[in-house]
């Protein structure tokens, strides 16, 4: 099960997150994420699977 994809684009100093899950990836706790599209998020931003019990910090 892939529930999110993950790249760093070390010349812009940023992450970009894609959401593959059936059930939602959320973005600094609050903005879901669209499903299948590669979405600019900043540095030090929470990165929430489904729910809040798996939660990672892009720094």
């Amino acid at each position: 099960m892939k529930n999110c994809g993950i790249r760093f684009d070390g010349r812009e100093q940023c992450y970009y997150v894609c959401d593959f899950s059936s059930n939602g990836t959320f973005a600094g706790g609050r903005r879901k994420l669209e499903k299948n599209q590669w979405i600019r998020v900043e540095r030090d931003t929470l990165i929430q699977l489904a729910n809040d019990k798996c939660s990672f910090m892009l720094i």
